[in-house]
């Protein structure tokens, strides 16, 4: 792991400079063990993205610093594998916001910003905006989709550094077709899906598992499929009181296989 050194003294630094003790830099620890369990080849290098729901329903997580923790836990990630170590923030709720977390500004990010719930669960244009971060806005026809048939059909792209997109939601989007038709699109480059769900909404989960489990692999979008498996959905129900180790275990599952897949299909 040629980078890990330097991930660590890049961590260290930030949490002397903020006064976290040494939390960022624990977090570093904890994701480059997970990597090497999870045979994910540490010296890749992601684009890490994280795409978080604040409508009003996830309002919970906000105020036990669930939200929070996880941008902590997404930068531990990508101080190792992003050359820049920081991480582009999609907020969906009552609009769509971009932000960046960058190591000399993670502690109390949420708060310091102001981020609050308001709105309801647009997945699919926040899943357009992941899109348009990583340099695949064409596959959304460069203005957006809202059902399918409104942008062409997806085409494959190589990707020099692929995205790791981690979305954090509690619920059903506000339409869940078009959604599942953003997942289907962005099976077609170099970026993969792990979605964290929280919250009790039994529909919710659902849905995710279905993005996961339900649109057919190696089946042309046309025919309603997805070039490869770009999705993993987990259900954490709450991130409060849960380990770095275990949230950087179910982090990297199935990353190794999709890795494989996407050079396998020219995607990376």
């Amino acid at each position: 792991m040629a980078n890990l050194a330097q991930a660590k003294k890049k961590a260290a630094d930030a949490d002397a400079q903020q006064g976290t003790g040494g939390l960022l830099t624990r977090k570093v620890d904890a994701a480059a063990k997970a990597l090497l369990t999870k045979k994910v080849n540490p010296n890749q290098s992601w684009q890490a993205i994280l795409d978080v729901d604040k409508s009003y329903s996830i309002a919970n997580e906000y105020r036990n610093g669930s939200v929070q923790d996880v941008v902590e836990r997404v930068l531990g990630f990508a101080v190792i594998v992003d050359d820049d170590g920081t991480v582009p923030l999609v907020t969906f709720g009552g609009n769509i916001r971009d932000y960046v977390v960058k190591l000399n500004d993670f502690k109390d990010f949420i708060r310091r910003n102001r981020i609050e719930v308001d709105g309801t669960t647009p997945l699919t244009e926040s899943l357009i905006r992941v899109a348009e971060l990583t340099g695949n806005g064409d596959l959304f026809g460069g203005g957006g989709l809202l059902r399918r048939g409104s942008a062409s059909a997806p085409s494959v792209r190589k990707m020099v550094t692929p995205a790791f997109v981690t979305i954090v939601t509690d619920g059903r989007p506000d339409n869940a077709q078009s959604a599942t038709d953003a997942v289907q699109r962005l099976s077609y480059r170099g970026v993969f899906l792990k979605f964290l769900y929280l919250g009790n909404d039994a529909a919710g989960w659902r849905f995710l598992e279905s993005l996961d489990d339900d649109i057919p692999v190696g089946v042309p979008y046309e025919r309603g499929g997805r070039l490869i498996d770009n999705v993993d959905a987990k259900e954490v129900n709450s991130l409060a009181g849960m380990s770095d180790e275990d949230f950087y275990s179910l982090m990297f599952d199935e990353v190794s296989t999709w890795l494989v897949a996407a050079r396998q299909n020219g995607l990376i």
